[in-house]
């Protein structure tokens, strides 16, 4: 897992394949302090030290946005190493399935 980034960054197909692991995602299932791996940020055109695809980080806050609109949505912010940045939901994978997803298609 610790050169997920590398692979994810030589790999589309891998990162295409882990990306769709967030699809489902309910926000019910996820935690603040709870291990994640990441995709893409909302703010990545902005932030020039965002986190990676692939990094591994944890869930520091949960924020409910524009409740009761048509826009209502959640973003989670994750910190890591240091690297602090908000993502939708599908944006974030649970790490043990990450882990479990790569264990089943290693040959």
């Amino acid at each position: 897992m610790n050169t997920l980034v590398s692979k994810l960054a030589n790999d589309r197909l891998l990162a295409w394949q882990i990306g769709r692991l967030g699809i489902d995602n309910n926000i019910k299932n996820f935690t603040i302090g709870e291990q994640v791996v990441v995709m893409t940020s909302i703010d990545g055109y902005i932030l020039s030290n965002e986190p990676k695809p692939g990094m591994i980080g944890n869930i520091d806050n949960i924020m409910h946005r524009y409740v009761d609109r048509p826009a209502e949505h959640y973003e989670l912010w994750v910190n890591c190493n240091g690297k602090r940045a908000r993502f939708e939901l599908h944006s974030v994978i649970k790490y043990n399935q990450v882990k479990q997803y790569i264990e089943d298609i290693q040959p």
